[in-house]
């Protein structure tokens, strides 16, 4: 690593932050501390290249590079969930790697990653840097075949250790807090806990989905297409829902007053309110997160003896257990074993 000279801490020439001139030759020191030599000029090649790392365009080459290109050559072809979780991942991931040379990263690099990604409040975000592990990791592999890098370096490095959720609200509390939530956000919920169904995809639901047999959906994440059959309660939970008042009739079941669909992160919003409310009044003792009202129906659903995987239209039964959170306690007979006890 150059040394930095007098030269920088006078400043006489008005270098810009974290520009340096050493040994006749002016660098850039990125957030990561890493140097990139920028030219011998200032006021041509240097302050060129000193602009495109600054402003945080990529650089060819560069892991920012092989990231870009996959987004635009990859990640459209997932589902449209993952596509947005993958920039959202992106802007972590370039903010640390994105001037990195590609075959710069080391897997120390990664488990530093890993050890130490925080939130924007600070707190540290385990989960979220697997994710984003997981698609650097992507990225990498999709690069190798195509001889833009030549090894992976996210391979080896072991990944956070996740807990899984466990949280599987009770009727009483999802009735507690859509008691206190917007009409409107008290429906989906209860649509959501009668057809076990992601936010995403029910937000997304046209009237055209609504059929004489039941409603037709395709799930974002995984592609599969489910007909949810009728049931009294389902019908009335989407007659009231379509009795909502509203302006403009637009095409989809839930919508806004200008009958537009709600985006995920306003519908979010508003259902954070009601959780916070419901939990400042003491209807509830414990936060839940909107997808564990999912956890809750497919639950419900195996525990009547119903088709649980279906419900949740998953290919196998395995990724069902995942959401089963049974609050029965298995009863079991002792072991066949009979034990001479020692008179004393």
């Amino acid at each position: 690593m150059p040394a930095m000279t007098g030269t920088r801490k006078s400043n006489p020439q008005g270098l810009p932050k974290r520009v340096y001139l050493s040994r006749g030759w002016y660098f850039y020191v990125d957030l990561n501390g890493k140097w990139h030599k920028l030219g011998k000029t200032w006021n041509f090649e240097a302050k060129a290249k000193w602009n495109e790392l600054s402003s945080g365009a990529t650089i060819k080459g560069s892991v920012g590079d092989l990231i870009d290109e996959y987004l635009r050559l990859v990640s459209p072809t997932k589902a449209p969930r993952t596509y947005l979780d993958h920039v959202d991942q992106a802007v972590w991931l370039k903010k640390v790697f994105g001037h990195m040379p590609a075959d710069g990263v080391k897997p120390s690099h990664v488990a530093r990653y890993l050890d130490t990604r925080c939130s924007k409040d600070g707190k540290p975000a385990p989960v979220r840097a697997n994710r984003e592990a997981a698609l650097l990791s992507s990225v990498y592999s999709w690069a190798m075949r195509r001889g833009l890098a030549e090894v992976n370096p996210c391979y080896g490095v072991r990944r956070n250790v996740e807990k899984a959720r466990t949280r599987c609200p009770s009727q009483e509390e999802i009735e507690a807090v859509n008691s206190v939530a917007p009409l409107a956000v008290a429906l989906t919920v209860e649509l959501a806990y009668y057809t076990g169904q992601r936010r995403a995809d029910l937000l997304k639901l046209r009237l055209a989905d609504l059929t004489e047999a039941g409603i037709q959906i395709t799930q974002g994440k995984t592609g599969a297409k489910l007909l949810i059959r009728w049931s009294p309660g389902l019908r009335d939970c989407v007659n009231a829902i379509k009795a909502l008042e509203r302006p403009v009739r637009g095409l989809f079941l839930i919508c806004n007053r200008r009958g537009q669909p709600y985006t995920d992160s306003g519908f979010k919003a508003m259902w954070g309110k009601a959780m916070d409310k419901a939990l400042k009044e003491g209807l509830i003792q414990e936060r839940f997160h909107f997808h564990d009202i999912r956890a809750a129906a497919i639950t419900a659903a195996d525990e009547a003896h119903m088709d649980a995987q279906g419900l949740a239209g998953h290919k196998s039964r395995s990724m069902t257990e995942a959401y089963i959170r049974s609050h029965k306690t298995t009863q079991t007979d002792p072991a066949p074993v009979s034990i001479v006890r020692t008179k004393r």
